[in-house]
């Protein structure tokens, strides 16, 4: 089973950066997370003078190493290539 994550990214119509935000949705398919996170910038209320687009990104349920880990990637929880 899939999750979905929508990541906000809000702006001002100045060109000033006003970072991102990312949000944890509770749908099963993509439409319905596409959705839920249009629902979500609606429910914000930005000001006029922001605005904000989003994204919706699938994650799988497992994550999966390529390979098997070596003891210093365990250790240190970073993978070297």
């Amino acid at each position: 089973m899939s999750r979905f994550v929508g990541v906000f990214h809000l702006r001002s119509r100045h060109a000033v950066d006003r970072g991102f935000k990312v949000h944890a949705l509770h749908s099963d398919n993509h439409a319905d997370a596409h959705l839920e996170a249009g629902d979500i910038r609606n429910e914000q209320g930005y000001q006029d003078d922001q605005t904000c687009d989003f994204t919706v990104i699938e994650i799988a349920s497992t994550a999966q190493a390529p390979r098997r880990l070596s003891w210093l990637e365990r250790i240190t929880g970073k993978l070297h290539a």
